[in-house]
């Protein structure tokens, strides 16, 4: 059976992301500004996750490289259709994480 999957995606890969501001701006002072603009950007998605889930049964597992949410489907389809969550089918269902809360 397959299995809806909510994720979050906000890659934060510290080298890689700052390297590609380098690349877009003129200088240095201009590429860290760059990147606390999608830090800025990332909080507030975060927020409005947050806000979304407020009072709801959702619950969250994480690892390195996956943050997942389960739980009220109708609560995570609505997160998803507002672009806050990432939908997958997945042919099963597993945990990826050893971190999880409720």
């Amino acid at each position: 059976m397959k299995e809806k999957e909510y994720t979050l995606r906000l890659h934060w890969k510290q080298g890689s992301d700052f390297a590609d501001e380098l690349k877009k701006a003129d200088t240095v002072p201009e590429a860290l500004r760059s990147w606390a603009e999608r830090f800025e950007r990332n909080a507030e998605h975060c927020r409005e996750l947050a806000d979304e889930f407020d009072g709801e049964d959702v619950e969250a597992d994480a690892t390195v490289h996956h943050i997942g949410f389960y739980g009220d489907e109708e609560v995570l389809e609505k997160a998803a259709e507002k672009g806050l969550l990432e939908v997958t089918e997945s042919a099963e269902s597993e945990s990826h994480g050893k971190a999880r809360k409720g």
